[in-house]
């Protein structure tokens, strides 16, 4: 807690090491979280360490909504299958009063995803009738 512009994301960045994609952003010196340099820590398991809620949403452009909340949850192999992720990420998108506005555009994802491996078997096989 501060207040605004006194370094608290700043040194959350420096922390989970999101600093480096900062190509303005110099880096020198050692950090420690628990006894261990954080530039010698594996980084998936740092960033499961030292997290950050943004103000501002941050998804991944290419990925649909649904997508983006299930990433960390398969990330992290948080669920066990198909349907306990579709549940928690209902779930999340219910308590975040979004759902009604994402349950059409997952329905269409499921159709697609069910009909591209089929569609994608064909074109590798070829026609099997020529005329």
């Amino acid at each position: 807690m501060g207040p605004s512009g006194s370094g608290k994301s700043t040194i959350l960045r420096v922390l989970n090491r999101l600093i480096e994609l900062y190509p303005e952003a110099r880096v020198s010196g050692e950090v420690y979280l628990d006894g261990q340099n954080i530039f010698d820590m594996n980084l998936m398991e740092l960033r499961r360490k030292v997290q950050m809620i943004f103000q501002i949403p941050n998804p991944i452009p290419n990925l649909s909504i649904f997508e983006n909340v299930a990433l960390g949850l398969k990330l992290n192999r948080l669920v066990r299958g198909r349907r306990e992720l579709f549940e928690r990420v209902k779930s999340a998108l219910e308590k975040a009063q979004l759902w009604d506005e994402v349950k059409e555009q997952t329905r269409h994802a499921c159709r697609q995803a069910v009909r591209r491996p089929a569609t994608e078997a064909l074109r590798r096989e070829g026609p099997r009738l020529r005329a």
